[in-house]
């Protein structure tokens, strides 16, 4: 009886300890299950940027439905795209297979985290498109506000320079100039020979991303981005592509805010167009004559007001002679919430407008 007893027991630890001999490996180290692995860092590829040590990594769904990383100490977005600061900004990480950072000793690459989630699915969509890599040039500086130079936006981790290359570079050339091609004639209203379907297929990939808010290139990439569209259901996507000024080495994406920036201030939409054929009518106009674009955007204006009410065309006449030279700007306002986020980090106050008079978007 005792014998048939400690056969049992036996039989019992024997039965127990299979599982755990299970999780050994062919040399006898035990083996981690899943619950006893680590707790997986939920931000995915996001864990290889800077953030700091004592962010719990979390994640929201954006309004579009894409899934945006983010930490218990969060990145934020404060203030519009030319006069605010980026709260706890990331910096973007230099090593990766679908993009590189473009003059990182300049200290421009820190972004909000739904500026990081863009890169990575903007990047790898480039990518399976057939083109090698993306070349990001500036985000933003680490708390965000103006540039000393180059940009009057740029300033809450919202925006970022893509250049015109499509190419990886190797390492040594990330930090000098002249890596991006100039896609559009001097002085001449029309694309070079450098513009070709793989820039096309980047820039509609951008566009076509429900988190971004516009595309800046210069007016002439715009016409023959409208020349090389012939579906009328991307006429949407294209008017998301603006046409300003310079922009001939780089374009320039400005994602929406995202649903947790609660002190990030929208962008109104661009007026509604209806067609590609008014896309490239509106980028057209950009070659004409200041003064001309003043009065043709004054006459439509005008007009509008017109066909809503009775007042004639007098009415036409006095708007367009008052229209010629532009109200100015209203000053920017620099919110207080950043005054006191920079003043918490003890750094120098940084004015709106202070990065001087010659800037890009």
């Amino acid at each position: 009886m005792r014998l048939a007893l400690l056969v049992a027991a036996a039989a019992a630890v024997m039965a127990v300890s299979a599982p755990l001999s299970a999780q050994a490996g062919d040399n006898g180290r035990s083996v981690r299950t899943h619950s006893q692995a680590p707790a997986r860092n939920m931000a995915g590829t996001h864990a290889q940027h800077r953030i700091s040590p004592d962010v719990r990594q979390s994640s929201s769904r954006t309004s579009s439905g894409n899934v945006t990383p983010r930490g218990r100490y969060d990145s934020e977005p404060v203030g519009n795209y030319s006069s605010g600061c980026l709260v706890n900004g990331i910096q973007v990480n230099g090593d990766s297979h679908f993009y590189q950072l473009y003059h990182p000793q300049n200290q421009r690459h820190y972004a909000d985290i739904s500026m990081i989630s863009f890169l990575e699915r903007y990047s790898r969509k480039v990518r399976q498109a057939g083109i090698d890599s993306v070349l990001v040039g500036d985000i933003s500086s680490r708390y965000g506000g103006p540039f000393n130079k180059g940009h009057a936006s740029h300033q809450i981790g919202l925006d970022v320079d893509i250049e015109f290359n499509h190419r990886r570079l190797p390492q040594s050339r990330l930090t000098t100039k002249g890596n991006a091609q100039v896609l559009v004639n001097p002085g001449a209203q029309t694309v070079n020979s450098n513009f070709n379907r793989k820039y096309y297929d980047m820039l509609m990939i951008a566009a076509r991303d429900p988190e971004v808010e516009r595309i800046f290139v210069s007016p002439a990439i715009k016409v023959a981005v409208c020349d090389m569209t012939k579906d009328e259901r991307e006429q949407p996507f294209l008017r998301k592509i603006r046409p300003w000024y310079g922009h001939t080495e780089h374009f320039h994406i400005r994602l929406r805010c995202p649903d947790h920036a609660h002190s990030c201030v929208r962008q109104d939409p661009p007026e509604p167009k209806f067609s590609i054929a008014q896309e490239r009518e509106e980028a057209m106009s950009w070659f004409d004559p200041p003064q001309v674009r003043a009065q043709n955007v004054a006459l439509a204006a005008a007009l509008d007001s017109q066909r809503r009410s009775a007042s004639g065309s007098s009415a036409v006449s006095s708007v367009l002679s008052a229209a010629v030279k532009p109200d100015p700007k209203p000053r920017k306002v620099f919110p207080e919430r950043c005054s006191m986020y920079y003043q918490s980090l003890n750094i120098p106050m940084k004015a709106p407008g202070s990065q001087g008079k010659k800037r890009r978007r």
